[in-house]
């Protein structure tokens, strides 16, 4: 059976009204310097949290996550002044094995990133209390789970420029 690999697939399908560069290769400390910079706003598809960690260090202008985990699809993203990736996923889920997803999962990950990157795309600005990560399981459809993202004191990223007190930080989430 030949597999075609999603992001090439979906940036042939998407014509030209969007641009998009897939990158097919992991994207870690050992890789960075190869791959150049990112783009200003990058869509990260993959369930390795390292990866999302790494790509948010780089300091996309927009970052949006969407990716799978524990049989549910979740999407969230990330801008300046906004509370990093690795403020949402601060612990790796390390599972060197294979990871059971089904196509269905995939799709609804893949949508609501869509749907950040439409949104985006267009110039509709999100405001900070609206940045939230959606949570869902496909097979279970009646239990969405919204939840903002709030700054982490210990984020690596995003405490070096938090820099602002504590009830700051709580009322803009």
């Amino acid at each position: 059976m030949f597999r075609v690999p999603k992001a090439p697939d979906l940036a042939e399908m998407l014509g030209s009204g969007l641009r998009f560069q897939s990158l097919l290769q992991l994207y870690d400390a050992d890789h960075i310097e190869s791959i150049g910079p990112l783009a200003p706003t990058v869509v990260v598809g993959v369930d390795h949290i390292p990866t999302r960690w790494a790509v948010q260090q780089a300091k996309p202008e927009w970052l949006i996550i969407g990716a799978t985990g524990h049989w549910s699809a979740m999407a969230s993203f990330h801008s300046e002044g906004l509370a990093c990736a690795r403020c949402l996923h601060d612990k790796d889920d390390p599972d060197n094995g294979l990871i059971p997803t089904t196509a269905c999962v995939s799709f609804w990950a893949g949508l609501l990133a869509a749907a950040y990157l439409a949104r985006h795309a267009v110039g509709q600005p999100i405001p900070i209390n609206e940045q939230q990560q959606v949570y869902l399981s496909p097979f279970r459809p009646e239990s969405v789970f919204l939840s903002g993202v709030a700054f982490r004191k210990d984020c690596p990223i995003c405490q070096p420029a938090i820099g602002v007190p504590d009830a700051k930080i709580a009322a803009d989430n």
